[in-house]
C-alpha cells in the first residue's frame, strides 16, 4: 500500500467517526427537547377546541387550573405505543392532584383511535387532529414534525416545557409534579 494512503484512511475514519457521534448528540439534544414555544403560538393551541371521540368539546383553556400535557401521537407510532401506558399511568396517579393528560393523534383515523384507545385503557380525553396539526406542530417548537412530541401547560395555561421523543414514567413525573407541587404552596 502506498505510505500516504493508510494515514489518509485512517484520518478519513475518524473524519467519519466524529462526524457520526457529532450527529448522534445533536439527535440525542433534540430528541430530550422541543424547540422554544413563542407565547402567541402556545395561546393559540390552548384556544383550539378539537372533539374527542364521543363529540365532547376538549381544550387546553378548558383545562386552566390544571397542569395540562399534550401528546402529539399516531397509532402506528411505536414509541408513542410505548409511551402511552406511562400517561394513563400518570393521569390514574395525577390526575386527583390536578394532571389532565390530552392526546392528540394525527395522520390518524376515529376507528383506529378508539381500538387503540380500547386496547391501551386510556383514561384521558383522544381527539383526532385536522389537518391544521402538522404546521401548528412545527410552530409549537417542533419543525421536524417528529412523534411524539409533548407539550406541558402549567396551571395557567402557560407552557412550562416542551419534549420530542419518548417519555417515560419517571420523566413526566420530573416534568409535572414540580407544577402540581407548586399550586400548593
Amino acid at each position: 500500500m502506498h505510505p500516504l494512503k493508510k494515514p489518509f484512511a485512517r484520518f478519513a475514519l475518524a473524519g467519519v467517526v466524529a462526524a457520526l457521534a457529532l450527529a448522534a448528540g445533536v439527535y440525542v439534544g433534540l430528541s430530550k427537547r422541543g424547540g422554544s414555544i413563542d407565547a402567541e403560538t402556545a395561546r393559540a393551541l390552548a384556544a383550539l377546541e378539537f372533539r374527542d371521540l364521543h363529540g365532547s368539546p376538549v381544550s387546553v383553556d378548558a383545562a386552566r387550573g390544571k397542569v395540562v400535557v399534550v401528546n402529539f401521537w399516531a397509532t402506528w407510532c411505536d414509541p408513542c405505543r410505548t409511551e402511552v401506558p406511562d400517561l394513563v399511568r400518570a393521569q390514574s396517579r395525577l390526575g386527583p392532584n390536578g394532571l389532565q393528560v390530552v392526546g392528540i393523534a394525527i395522520h390518524d383515523t376515529p376507528d383506529r383511535v378508539q381500538h387503540f384507545a380500547q386496547d391501551f385503557g386510556v383514561n384521558y380525553p383522544l381527539v383526532i387532529g385536522g389537518d391544521e396539526v402538522p404546521s401548528l406542530i412545527s410552530r409549537l417548537g417542533n419543525p421536524s414534525g417528529g412523534i411524539p412530541y409533548t407539550i406541558v401547560f402549567d396551571r395557567r395555561g402557560v407552557v412550562a416545557t416542551s419534549h420530542l421523543g419518548m417519555l417515560d414514567e419517571a420523566r413526566i413525573n420530573a416534568l409535572v409534579t414540580p407544577l402540581l407541587d407548586a399550586s400548593t404552596r
